[in-house]
């Protein structure tokens, strides 16, 4: 391509003709100021290519072309534009090689993406990565620097700007702050009866309603309970009251499974509604009473025990929250008549 201090190899853009190389060695450089100032001084030794000098003066190899390359070799300003065609310079692509582009900002001629190259020069979209050139802006294995690989095993990779930007799968979230690690935060977790936590048999028919096991955790989670009756001649229901705190951003569902005879109903925002399940929207508390009701008569219980086990399971729904502490969610179980 021919511009100040870049090396050219033969790559089918202005191998004719490299404007300021009149050493003719493939690139301009101090070389070629030396040799410059020495033939407009009329000093030997001849330039070996005369009609590469840029022609910025009255006649085409003067003074005129010292400055402007001793200039742009000490980066006091932008390579002089090359003027002849067949060393690169365009204004669309059609003045190009076929196959090549114009970079239009630069005005000259240079490869696209998948073509074999030497140097970032070369190329359009910035990077010459493993002698191919490619978009540094979009490439998601060379994102933003040759070797700057994206890598996300939980969603898709993407590069956006130079910059790698994953999006995350169902249940996964990217929390790390670096950008090249992808989604490496999981809210899954069990769900079956496997893995499930025993959180210990409660006394759930005396008087009140008091707190008995908390959990707060990252993911999704199973435990099982056991409310118990501590006197089958009472006439207290043997109650329960399960609450899901969740953290603004993120979603948990609460569901609750439990016997047959066991009345099950949930807070909907405004009152207690029919069923084992908490759905509420995101940053809402999900609330699930339980309440096995002892038949009396003449205040005395049916002598049959209400004692009954429940299991409890957070699953995730949606969003994210990369707040590490505390938890995104937390679990209270509360036991007594009163709840």
């Amino acid at each position: 391509m021919g511009w100040v201090g870049a090396p050219d190899l033969p790559d089918g853009i202005g191998d004719a003709c490299q404007c300021l190389d009149v050493s003719d060695d493939g690139r301009g450089n101090i070389l070629d100021s030396v040799l410059y100032r020495r033939a407009v001084a009329s000093h030997p030794p001849p330039l070996p290519a005369p009609q590469k000098c840029l022609g910025a003066g009255a006649a085409p190899c003067d003074g005129g072309d010292v400055a402007p390359l001793r200039s742009a070799l000490a980066l006091a300003a932008p390579a002089p534009a090359n003027v002849c065609a067949a060393a690169g310079a365009c204004t669309a692509s059609a003045d190009c090689p076929a196959g090549i582009s114009c970079d239009l900002a630069a005005q000259r001629c240079e490869k696209n993406d998948g073509q074999a190259c030497a140097q970032d020069g070369q190329c359009l979209g910035g990077g010459c990565c493993g002698q191919r050139c490619t978009t540094l802006a979009s490439d998601v294995e060379n994102c933003g620097g040759c070797g700057l690989t994206c890598t996300n095993p939980h969603g898709t990779r993407a590069c956006v700007s130079g910059a790698c930007a994953p999006s995350c799968d169902f249940g996964w979230a990217h929390c790390s702050g670096s950008p090249s690690d992808g989604c490496e935060v999981s809210y899954l977790g069990c769900t079956n009866d496997t893995c499930k936590t025993l959180l210990g048999g409660f006394a759930a028919d005396g008087s009140g309603c008091g707190a008995v096991a908390t959990r707060s955790e990252f993911s999704e989670a199973r435990f099982g309970a056991t409310f118990s009756e501590s006197s089958g001649l009472g006439c207290a229901a043997t109650s329960g009251l399960v609450e899901l705190d969740v953290s603004p951003g993120i979603n948990f569902d609460l569901l609750v499974t439990a016997p047959a005879g066991v009345v099950c109903t949930h807070w909907d925002g405004r009152a207690y509604v029919a069923g084992c399940t908490g759905t509420n929207a995101t940053g809402q508390v999900e609330r699930l009473r339980l309440v096995n009701p002892e038949t009396c008569v003449l205040g005395i219980g049916d002598g049959t025990s209400q004692t009954f086990s429940a299991t409890i399971q957070v699953l995730y729904v949606s969003g994210s929250s990369c707040v590490a502490s505390p938890p995104p969610w937390q679990l209270t179980v509360s036991a007594g008549s009163g709840c």
